[in-house]
Order: structure tokens, then sequence, then C-alpha cells
């Protein structure tokens, strides 16, 4: 293990019959799933009980000066011939295992495959836990809004222009094809609160080039906020900086 990451490992874990270690590997019957706990601020917004992750963890410890943010929790068994649950895993043992989220300093670790269980499965508990660590990382992101997590925002800088522009996307594809995914309805949002760390104090908003407005803003311990009152697909707004 990377010595950055502050965890040792304690071992390989359950074999699987075909002779391989279990871990981080799926299986029709989610057989080797465990649990994470989550709790403090990682676990922000979470209730404080199990939840199922559906590959097994690698079995780590923390070394000397890093700290456990949520452990693992073991299920009730393994699935197996020998034993069987009828749910989708095995239900969770309340017993502790090892380390699931490990911080060392500027780092961060996970004992799950944490993206590649939300690419399978979609688990919001899973993005919900990596959310408050990039929170914990990053506290003071360039950019925030209030918006649903179907709208994209970026920002891009026009040095030359002395100017930042905040663009706003929400186009959610869906899968109605067999071969593509597809945007056949473009859904509104409004009153969406937008928050940028900037560099400069800033002269003027302006929502642009479809209306081409002036918006109010108000700055706050060196970020600049306003409200876009409509984002129909995409919406793009300039941050003009004083000379």
């Amino acid at each position: 293990m990377l010595g950055e990451l502050g965890v040792e490992c304690v071992g390989p874990g359950p074999i699987a019959p075909d002779g391989l270690p279990a871990r981080g590997r799926k299986f029709p019957s989610a057989d080797y799933a465990d649990y994470i706990l989550p709790q403090g601020e990682v676990g922000k917004g979470l209730p404080k009980v199990e939840h199922v992750m559906y590959t097994r963890s690698v079995e780590v410890k923390p070394v000397a000066g890093a700290g456990v943010l949520a452990p693992v929790v073991l299920s009730y068994f393994d699935r197996s011939y020998r034993h069987f649950c009828s749910h989708q895993q095995s239900p969770s043992s309340g017993k502790v295992g090892s380390a699931g989220i490990v911080r060392n300093g500027p780092c961060i670790y996970f004992a799950h495959k944490i993206f590649e269980l939300y690419g399978q499965y979609g688990m919001a508990w899973g993005k919900r836990l990596v959310r408050n660590a990039l929170d914990m990382l990053l506290p003071e992101p360039v950019l925030r809004h209030d918006g649903p997590s179907t709208l994209q925002a970026t920002v891009t800088e026009q040095a030359a222009e002395n100017r930042w522009v905040v663009h706003l996307l929400h186009y959610i594809p869906q899968r109605r094809a067999t071969e593509l995914e597809i945007i056949e309805d473009v859904i509104p949002v409004h009153e969406v609160k937008v928050s940028v760390r900037v560099p400069h104090p800033v002269k003027r908003v302006i929502e642009r080039p479809q209306v081409f407005y002036d918006l109010d803003f108000w700055e706050s311990g060196g970020r600049v906020e306003f409200v876009v009152p409509k984002v129909v697909g995409h919406a793009m707004i300039e941050l003009e900086f004083e000379r």
C-alpha cells in the first residue's frame, strides 16, 4: 500500500471457491458483501446504521498518525452452498471488522472499490461518503450550488477579458433505447443559488447571452453568491472583476 494512504494490509481476507481472494470482486449474489458504518464528519447526512457494500473490502489497519473515519461491519456470514439468505446479501452481524475509511493528513482512503460500486449499484450512500470526504479535504471549493445532482456546473477563466464564466447545464440523459442514451425533454430548474470563491473583487454578475441582464449578488468571506432565476438546459453567467 502507498505510505501516503496511512494504512497497512492486514491479510488477504476470505478466499473464494476458485482459490483467489474475494476482496473487491463482484459475485452474482453478493456472496462476500460487508457493511460500512457512517459516523462523524464523513457520515454527515447518513443515518448511523450499517450500509451494505456489495463487494468485500480490503482488510486494513491505520498506521501511526492516521485515523479511522468509519469502520467495516462484517456480515452474519459469507454466502455459499452452506449458508443462504433470501435477501440480496447476508445481514449485518453488528461485529466491527477492519477499517473502512481512513484519513492520513491530505489523503482519505476507502477500503472498498467505492467508485466501481457506485457505477454498478448506484448507491446513494456511497456517493454521499465520497462527497463528504471531498468536503473534508476541500472545505472551500471554487464552485458550489444548491441545484439537483443532475445539474452540471463548471467555471471557465477568461483572463484577457478579466472575467470568469459559470456554466450551468441541466440535460438529463435517459436509457430509452438499446444503443444510446438520449435527451428528449428539457426540464427547467428555478432559483439556483451559486457561490463562487473569487480571487478579486467582482464588479458585475451578468447572465448572458440568452437574456443579458445583471443579477444581484453579495460577497461574503472571499466568495460571491447570486441566484440564477431559471435554467432551461443551459445558463451562462459572467463574473466581471474590477480592474
